[in-house]
């Protein structure tokens, strides 16, 4: 068994942070602080991977928290060899709730989000399952194939200024089937 792990810590102020609203725009000062731990662990046959991310982006000129930015994000992918040439594996996603953008902004008094009632999108679990040989037809290709958000589970992006009038955001990825092939020169 092998196991590595990384921690970082991160500060960086935005200076003159462009905040739109519609043909509006304004210079905002903020930061972006926050925190990442990635783990891999290897046993016999199974590898997995998780990476836990708590990120703040802050406007200091008012107390609400910058549009689609979402506070938490995490990821957990288990994989495992099952025959010689195949690999299958499931991830697990986890995104927090994002705020909407800006109805309306004025220097002195700040921005307001659309749809005061509900200013994010919700938070969202997503699993996906994929399907991996790396070697196709006897050829140096890697195919692929899965199903990403397998359950259909429904969940939106933050409402922005161009579908304001979804009041509950823009609809997100559905379940998805895909395939994919990489040829290896």
């Amino acid at each position: 068994m092998s196991i590595s792990s990384q921690v970082s810590v991160y500060y960086s102020e935005l200076n003159s942070l462009i905040v739109r609203h519609g043909l509006q725009s304004f210079a905002r000062t903020g930061a972006v602080k926050g925190a990442e731990l990635t783990a891999k662990m290897t046993w016999g046959g199974l590898f997995a991977r998780l990476g836990i991310n708590d990120y703040r982006a802050e406007d200091f000129e008012m107390d609400n928290r910058v549009p689609a930015s979402p506070r938490y994000l995490a990821q957990l992918r288990v994989s495992t060899t099952l025959t010689e040439g195949l690999d299958a594996g499931v991830s697990l996603r986890l995104m927090d709730k994002m705020y909407n953008s800006f109805s309306h902004c004025d220097e002195q008094r700040g921005c307001e989000y659309i749809n005061p009632e509900k200013p994010y999108s919700d938070k969202a679990m997503l699993i996906d399952l994929s399907f991996t040989a790396p070697l196709t037809f006897g050829l140096p290709m890697t195919t692929q194939f899965g199903v990403k958000n397998v359950f259909g589970t429904h969940h939106t992006h933050p409402v922005s200024s161009n579908n304001a009038w979804l009041k509950q955001g823009f609809p997100a990825e559905a379940r998805r089937v895909f395939m994919s092939f990489k040829y290896q020169l």
